[in-house]
């Protein structure tokens, strides 16, 4: 579990992402922990995020698309947030 400003999720996340195994998750929390995005790897190409917010929808896509569609879901569910958390679990 790690603190992170902001502007430096992303950057982390993709890293994280290179590492991690299939069905692990990485989670991105905001401070009052009531919004998260779940972020799955099925396998070395796909990745599922689970949106936990103001809506409930799951994307799925790949790597190369993953920044793109972090970065609009970060501005639509955490738009004032300085600093979120990250977690890594693993899928049961």
């Amino acid at each position: 579990m790690t603190w992170l400003e902001r502007k430096n999720i992303i950057y982390t996340v993709l890293k994280y992402c290179k590492e991690i195994d299939n069905n692990k998750i990485i989670r991105i929390k905001n401070y009052k922990e009531d919004r998260w995005l779940d972020i799955i790897k099925k396998d070395n190409i796909f990745f599922e995020i689970y949106e936990h917010g103001y809506t409930i929808q799951r994307y799925l896509t790949n790597f190369d698309q993953l920044e793109k569609v972090l970065d609009k879901l970060m501005k639509k569910e955490f738009p004032r947030s300085k600093i979120l958390k990250i977690s890594r679990y693993e899928k049961n």
